[in-house]
Order: structure tokens, then C-alpha cells, then sequence
């Protein structure tokens, strides 16, 4: 199972693979590893090729991988193929409302109940983790939705709005 890639996401995702797999090639496509010598040591350590040959393109039939020519026409024999293609924010809506974004991954910086640098903003999900799973989004919209409405309702609270508004209805 080759993970492509050529920086430490990549070389951490070869590791994870390991759980998997103890057939772990990392291509990193002629492009020079920005990973540092710690990384490089560790990948060594735990048994994982690096390939750094241009790959020129993958092989296999009906849709099923059956490996990955390089472009010295070798051939390495693969079933599965996973890249870390990296994240990056999509929308610049963020960018224009001013958020802080965090210098490692580049995602919207979030303090407690996911509140951006931004009073009023709140960010949850692939924009505010680099951890891009389903179940960690919704559990992240929970929060930011628990956190609006909390916010919200000291507002009216301070304000008098949830007094009048109750004495209203009654």
C-alpha cells in the first residue's frame, strides 16, 4: 500500500498504514521529502520504503489497481494506493471576517465551544480541525450550536429582551 506523498502528513499516514499493512511504499513523485531526519529515521525504523522515482502513471484492469509505473517503466506491484492530498480553506469567508488561523494546518484557529478570534463566529468541522471525519464535524456543530445559543441568550438576558419577551406571553 503506497501512501503518496512527500511531507510529514504523508510520512505519518505511511506509519498509520502500518496498521494495516506491513507492505508500505512511500512515492513521493521526484519531488523532494519535506520531511525532517527525525521522520525520515523513523520511517526507516519501522521498515517503510521510500520510492522517489516520477511516477508516470497507475496500471490495472476493470478498475482494480495492479500497480504504479514509474517513469523508468519499473513497476511497482500495488492493490491499494491512499495520498494525502492536504487541506486547505475552500471559502474565503473566514479570511474576510478576520479569523485567526493556525500557523500548522491552516485551519480557522478555535478557542472554547468553537469560538473563532472573531466575537459571534464560530467554526466547526474540516475548517477548524484537521481532522476530516463526519462524526467529529457533527459533534463540532453540537458544540458551536450549543455555544450560539448560550451566547445568545446572555445576550437577551443582559439586555432585558428574554423579560419582556416572556411577560408577553403570559
Amino acid at each position: 500500500m503506497p501512501p503518496m506523498a512527500r511531507s510529514d502528513r504523508g510520512a505519518d499516514l505511511a506509519i498509520e498504514l502500518l496498521l494495516w499493512s506491513t507492505d508500505i511504499v512511500l512515492c513521493t513523485n521526484a519531488i523532494a521529502a519535506s520531511y525532517d531526519e527525525k521522520t525520515a529515521l523513523t520511517l526507516q525504523r519501522v521498515g517503510v520504503k521510500v520510492e522517489t522515482k516520477r511516477i508516470a502513471r497507475l496500471e490495472g484492469t476493470d478498475g482494480e489497481l495492479e500497480g504504479i509505473r514509474f517513469a523508468d517503466d519499473t513497476l511497482l506491484s500495488r492493490k491499494a494506493l491512499f495520498f494525502s492530498p492536504g487541506q486547505f480553506q475552500r471559502s474565503p469567508l473566514a479570511e474576510k471576517l478576520s479569523c485567526d488561523f493556525c500557523p500548522e494546518d491552516g485551519c480557522i484557529e478555535c478557542g472554547e465551544n468553537t469560538a473563532t478570534s472573531v466575537p459571534g463566529v464560530y467554526a466547526a468541522g474540516n475548517c477548524s480541525k484537521g481532522v476530516q471525519l463526519v462524526i467529529a464535524a457533527v459533534a463540532e456543530g453540537m458544540q458551536a450550536a450549543f455555544a450560539i445559543n448560550n451566547a445568545l441568550l446572555e445576550a437577551d438576558a443582559a439586555s432585558g429582551t428574554l423579560r419582556h419577551a416572556a411577560v408577553g406571553k403570559t
